[in-house]
């Protein structure tokens, strides 16, 4: 990166251009404000690093004038001062500064601030480019829609209701509805079974940001009971955090559509699939010879896109599409299903190793680069296989078979194939039900509570409980976290099982309090998922589970993530300042994996951070973690903010932890999460003259 260096005194200049260059980075070193303005003004930086105290124009207001530069919002500005007290640093950040590099600069702890620093840039840049893709693909999309004959329709995300146009209605036979609806009603339920996850998975793919634009072809079923063909766009209009807020797009009646794809020339879905339920009627009454189909997925489509734009995309897909011609046999055919989906029928294969053999062609083709625009463009794909042997009814169910190879091979590192087995299709049935029986959980109160101490790392003594979800499944006994979190964060079934969470975590501390006394010592953290932060009224929850169990404020600690944070610094700042009005305290979970800075703890008003286990792991066997986590204690003991270490498993973590300033943490030195009734019996040992009569 171009990085702008500026300082007048030359043995501090000559050591940090000794760190960046090291490193790669292009420094422009410059010793006065008005000369490295002048730099600036022609060609902006991606850092800057300023020292206060410069001759003429300081570096406070050099920062300025880099912010009100019209590319300013993009700089990364380090200020480094000999001035390191609470006063004077709140002058650096009111300056604009995002963090700050203490003289006389250390070599060890300066380059560990400099790769954070690196993180967040490289995080602003992308997120920036995002956004202006993105917006530049809502424009190209509003003009498309305009002129054409399709259905319109506009889904409100954050009330769940979506409006339709009356063409909608009029396609399906169906009579209008005015106004909005329950998208569920209206118009996942009129899609055919077999194609109805396969929609809602390329939904939920979008909204969690995983594609540019939403697109899927399929059935929706006329008001007659037969079945037309679909095909739906959309995308989605993102809140500052990221989050998706609501999503537009339309619906294209494919039945009168031709039987090509425009943009490639390949056979369109429909012709494909009238054709793969030909062979297999063939092979069903004939007994002929076993066939193949191949779902083919690009790797990494969307970051194409956004990087090199649209237009380069759609060049790739002409080019892909004749690339697979080129490693096919002739009578095989290959269509394009929409987006960057391709489909193959292979008939007459021998047996599964030709099939491989093909597959490892297409795979060895496709990773060579694409001259596009005088450019040369790397691309992967991952390649699903299904081998026709017996049991297939209809071509749906080969298709839904591929598509999950397909996504088993990019859950195992993409540029790869797989051939389909039942395990597979089993995994995926387990998901589905996963995802059903997570949708009764909540309302059965099947999840139950576990605490993990809290502890003084220094006495042994216990400090404060975290409270973790667990899911005690009626017919799989406990489920793993990690296997029901991440489907309750893309359902958004996490805003009412976290609201459950604090709830519950309350009520028992109250309970514990009033057999071991009020003046118990203890607090009880929650954690707040990104998604409940975002969209719950977190507000109105904490209220309400402090008044339903009568928990003084002071008891309960609100963990959330940096990087939820980190997305929307200034309404997160608003919104924690009024949990903590509230008498509450804030935590910073995870706290040094994401984009951390100075400037985040002074704006958010937190009592506490987590240093992230992955650094506790590392402590005394690798010297960046040993640095990032003497920074990080060094950082909020500035603003008196207390640290906790999380995922303390042996004692010379403890004791590395102790010597550099750590007085709290937790992990399995101390104990695992513990059930209800378990941690009662902690708590009374560790506080056994609290208990009351006859507790």
């Amino acid at each position: 990166m171009k990085i702008l260096l500026v300082d007048d005194d030359l043995p501090s200049r000559r050591l940090l251009e000794k760190i960046l260059s090291a490193e790669g980075h292009e420094v422009l070193s410059c010793a006065t404000g008005e000369s490295a303005w002048e730099y600036y003004e022609r060609e902006p930086a991606a850092m800057a690093i300023l020292d206060w105290m410069l001759p003429g124009m300081t570096g406070l207001d050099l920062c300025r004038k880099i912010r009100s530069h019209p590319k300013g919002r993009d700089t990364f500005v380090f200020m480094v001062t000999a001035r390191t007290d609470a006063a004077d640093l709140r002058a650096v950040l009111d300056a604009g500064a995002d963090d700050y590099l203490a003289k006389p600069v250390d070599i060890a702890q300066a380059g560990v601030r400099l790769a954070i620093a690196l993180r967040q840039l490289e995080h602003r840049i992308e997120r920036n480019r995002v956004e202006d893709a993105l917006k530049k693909s809502e424009q190209r999309y509003a003009l498309a829609a305009q002129g054409a004959n399709d259905v319109l329709w506009d889904w409100d995300l954050v009330e769940g209701r979506i409006f339709l146009s009356a063409r909608w209605y009029s396609l399906l036979g169906l009579k209008p509805v005015p106004g909005e609806i329950n998208p569920e009603e209206g118009w996942f339920e009129r899609i055919h079974p077999e194609d109805r996850m396969r929609v809602k998975r390329r939904v939920e793919e979008h909204l969690l940001g995983l594609t540019d634009h939403f697109e899927s072809e399929y059935r929706a079923c006329h008001e007659s009971g037969h079945y037309c063909w679909v095909l739906s766009r959309g995308v989605a209009q993102r809140a500052a955090d990221g989050r998706a807020v609501r999503m537009a797009g339309s619906h294209t009646d494919l039945t009168m559509r031709g039987v090509h794809d425009a943009l490639t020339g390949l056979p369109s879905r429909a012709l494909f699939m009238e054709r793969l339920n030909t062979v297999l009627e063939i092979n069903r009454r004939r007994g002929g010879q076993p066939f193949a189909l191949f779902f083919v997925d690009l790797d990494r489509f969307k970051m194409i896109n956004d990087s090199l734009g649209h237009a380069v995309g759609d060049e790739l897909l002409v080019a892909t599409a004749q690339r697979l011609k080129n490693c096919i046999r002739p009578g095989d055919m290959i269509a394009r299903l929409g987006g960057d989906e391709f489909t193959i029928l292979l008939e007459g294969v021998r047996d599964n190793e030709e099939a491989k053999e093909i597959a490892g062609r297409i795979e060895a083709e496709l990773v060579q680069p694409v001259r596009v625009r005088d450019q040369e463009v790397f691309s992967t794909a991952s390649i699903g296989i299904v081998i026709n042997h017996s049991g297939y009814q209809q071509a749906e169910e080969l298709l839904r078979d591929a598509d999950t190879a397909m996504y088993r091979a990019k859950a195992g590192g993409r540029a790869r194939f797989e051939m389909f087995n039942a395990t597979m299709r089993e995994a995926a049935v387990q998901r589905m039900a996963l995802v059903t029986d997570l949708r009764q959980a909540i309302r059965r109160k099947e999840f139950l509570n576990h605490y993990q101490p809290i502890v003084d790392l220094s006495t042994g003594t216990l400090a404060g409980i975290e409270a973790l979800v667990r899911w005690n499944h009626p017919q799989r006994g406990y489920v793993s976290p990690i296997e029901f979190i991440p489907i309750a964060e893309e359902l958004g079934l996490i805003v009412p099982l976290g609201q459950w969470v604090v709830e519950e975590a309350c009520s028992q501390l109250q309970e514990w309090r009033q057999v071991y006394g009020e003046e118990l010592p203890l607090s009880v953290s929650a954690n707040l998922s990104t998604r409940q932060f975002s969209q719950g009224d977190i507000l109105l929850t904490v209220q309400q589970a402090l008044e339903n169990s009568g928990l003084p404020p002071s008891s309960l600690i609100l963990e959330i993530t940096e990087s939820a944070l980190a997305e929307d610094i200034d309404s997160a700042s608003v919104l924690l300042k009024k949990i903590r009005d509230l008498g509450v305290r804030i935590c910073i979970d995870d706290f040094g994996t994401g984009y951390s800075s100075l400037q985040y703890l002074h704006r958010l008003p937190a009592n506490a951070l987590k240093v992230d286990r992955s650094f506790t792991a590392r402590l005394d066997q690798d010297r960046e973690a040993n640095e990032i986590v003497r920074a990080i204690l060094d950082l909020a003991g500035k603003f008196g903010i207390e640290v906790i270490a999380e995922g303390v498993e042996m004692e010379r973590q403890r004791a590395t932890l102790v010597r550099m300033g750590c007085h709290r943490g937790q992990g399995a030195l101390f104990s695992m999460p513990l059930d209800p009734e378990q941690a009662g019996g902690m708590i009374r040992k560790a506080f056994p003259l609290r208990a009351v009569s006859g507790a």
